[in-house]
């Protein structure tokens, strides 16, 4: 794909998330034409990002089934393409949805998935959403003192990070989410509190339906009749435009049971109606269930026989039907885990492959050391590190006097088990913490070191002279020693933010050859500071 075709699909995809909210049906026509693309030109991100999308846009407009259906097919994508942001919106909307569909076991799943996405990838808003939503899941069964436990965590995490998105509606949803469970274990002082808190935010804040709902439960426990009206009032008037039935069933649901308490039946009745409408059009069997309970309780109050028995034998049949369709969404969920699995495990074995792959590639194959390759890779992380932590870093290199004349006269199998047996003791000097070892090429090797102080890195430089010498390998042909002798040449200092690897390696080449053109078998050490 050239650098145009790029550009016009990056334009696409901010298209899509601009009208996501307002214009749902125009992000997914958008979607459409980046998955169609993205099919065409087999990208897992375009892919992921159209799926997932489309999920959000369905779950704007209410179609739970499509929902469902499109993030199980992003996740897969998402992960290929290292979106791990996506990823954990894609678990977090599936933890959504599921509830919504009375699964909670399913939804804890999807959330936790979510969390270790965050934690793993630095995450830590999204994190902190998916902690609200928890913090939901456990309001909705009761569990109001772990409910708590999440929003407040949750409410200390944003007061440490003011600059978080949408800042003052997660700390609304806290205290609302707070205020509930204060309700409904008696603690109306601070319900009140959580109130308070809410309206010295500001904004639209005390227009949000969810907000009102609590605020008329609150007035209604407190005894306050003409502002629970004022309160119900404002939900009545707001409940003709576009409503996210999975984003605000729990509150309205609640509200309901107020309305019932309170024996007003008109906005009762056009209350119920609505969330009936609402939840057969995005094909939510648990919700329509909900909602007949709901209606039962209603004809059993006003004594209405004939509508209760009639509602209660829709009932049974919504429950045979809510049945078969967790079932049928327990097997789909299986499906995707288990196909979710599999190509995890694929995608483990190619990593692994890769892994073996590149260690084979960066490791000599004569001697088992790790090759220049590697230590271009180490370098980079080491200098920079000593860099940041101002520590020493020591570079070596070091070769075989007289290699030359050693492999011409004794042979090309004498001269590879020489370097073999140099090569072993470098990996015994390597054991030695912060010290690290390399055949760089013929009979060339480094040393990497780091932080060791300038009397260690020599102190180690002579023990690996002594071993060698000590293995009194017969060289005949040196014209120093009669046997096997190394010349070595050392770098040390504390490197700064713009020194490289190469100029540590090429200060320790010139010590080497300082070595060579006086006396070979010595070790000559320079202070990188010293020669700049």
């Amino acid at each position: 794909m050239n650098q145009t075709e790029n550009d016009r699909m990056i334009a696409l995809m901010e298209h899509a998330v601009e009208h996501l909210a307002e214009h749902a049906e125009i992000t997914l026509q958008d979607c459409e034409q980046i998955l169609s693309d993205g099919k065409q030109n087999k990208n897992d991100m375009y892919l992921g990002f159209a799926h997932y999308y489309s999920g959000e846009a369905y779950y704007t407009l209410n179609n739970v089934e499509k929902v469902l259906y499109h993030i199980s097919h992003a996740i897969g994508y998402l992960e290929r393409a290292n979106a791990w942001e996506l990823v954990a919106r894609a678990y977090n909307l599936t933890g959504i949805t599921s509830i919504a569909i009375g699964n909670a076991a399913f939804a804890m799943n999807y959330y936790v998935q979510a969390l270790a996405c965050c934690r793993r990838e630095g995450l830590s808003e999204l994190e902190n959403t998916i902690c609200i939503n928890i913090g939901m899941l456990y309001y909705s069964y009761r569990e109001y003192e772990k409910a708590r436990s999440y929003f407040t965590e949750s409410l200390d995490y944003l007061t440490d990070h003011p600059e978080t998105e949408n800042h003052d509606q997660c700390v609304a949803v806290d205290y609302i989410g707070l205020g509930r469970c204060a309700l409904h274990t008696g603690d109306l002082a601070l319900a009140q509190e959580c109130e308070q808190q809410i309206l010295e935010i500001g904004g639209a804040y005390p227009d949000d339906n969810s907000f009102l709902t609590f605020q008329a439960a609150l007035y209604h426990a407190v005894g306050e009749t003409a502002r629970r009206d004022a309160c119900i009032g404002r939900i009545s008037q707001s409940l003709g435009g576009q409503i996210r039935i999975m984003d605000c069933f729990e509150d309205l649901y609640e509200y309901a049971l107020l309305l019932l308490e309170l024996d007003n039946d008109a906005l009762f009745t056009a209350l119920t109606g609505r969330l009936e409408q609402l939840a057969v059009e995005a094909k939510v069997i648990n919700l329509q269930h909900r909602i007949r309970q709901l209606k039962l309780r209603y004809y059993k109050k006003t004594g209405d026989r004939g509508a209760y028995l009639n509602e209660t034998a829709l009932f049974y049949e919504d429950t045979v039907r809510m049945e078969c369709s967790n079932q049928a969404m327990v097997r789909g969920m299986m499906d995707i885990c288990c196909a979710l699995d599999r190509e995890r495990e694929q995608r483990s074995q190619i990593e692994a492959q890769n892994q073996r792959l590149t260690e084979k590639s960066e490791t000599d194959a004569l001697t088992g050391l790790p090759n220049r390759f590697r230590l271009n890779r180490h370098s980079i992380r080491q200098f920079a590190q000593a860099a940041t932590a101002h520590m020493p870093v020591a570079v070596e290199i070091l070769d075989i006097d007289y290699f030359k004349q050693y492999n011409d006269n004794y042979g090309h199998q004498k001269g590879d088990r020489c370097i073999c047996t140099i090569a072993g003791e470098l990996r015994r000097i390597a054991a030695y913490e912060g010290v690290s070892a390399y055949r760089y090429g013929g009979d060339e090797f480094v040393v990497l070191s780091l932080p060791l102080g300038e009397a260690r890195v020599r102190a180690l430089a002579d023990e690996l002279r002594r071993r060698i010498r000590e293995l009194k390998v017969e060289h005949s042909y040196s014209q120093i020693s009669d046997i096997v002798s190394i010349s070595q040449g050392i770098c040390w200092g504390y490197p700064v933010k713009d020194q490289r690897m190469a100029d540590y390696l090429h200060a320790a080449d010139d010590a080497l050859y300082q070595v060579k053109k006086s006396e070979r078998g010595k070790i000559c050490l320079t202070v990188y500071s010293d020669i700049v």
